[in-house]
């Protein structure tokens, strides 16, 4: 699922901004060590920061700076969040689970 060697081989062959995390949700449900270890592959917090979201927000659109906080869509609090997302923010909260 989150294999380092992959995303080495991707980034032989491509730049960082030209990838996007995901994951097989809810087939495949990474815990936030699973997520932090592998993001450490990076070789910055830049470069993590596109891959887990800022090329995503660029591709669609998205001002990150107005978007709702993690925090509100961990509660459910956002008008118009999904369940997954109340879940997905919830993980990337330090010492939250859904």
């Amino acid at each position: 699922m989150l294999n380092p060697a992959l995303l080495q081989h991707a980034l032989s062959v491509t730049s960082v901004d030209r990838l996007i995390f995901s994951t097989d949700y809810p087939f495949q449900r990474p815990t936030r060590e699973e997520i932090d270890s592998f993001l450490n592959h990076f070789s910055s917090d830049t470069e993590r920061q596109q891959f887990s979201s800022a090329n995503a927000a660029f591709l669609y659109g998205i001002d990150l700076q107005t978007s709702i906080s993690l925090e509100d869509a961990a509660e459910g609090d956002a008008e118009g969040v999904a369940s997954p997302f109340a879940e997905a923010a919830a993980l990337a909260l330090p010492g939250r689970q859904p």
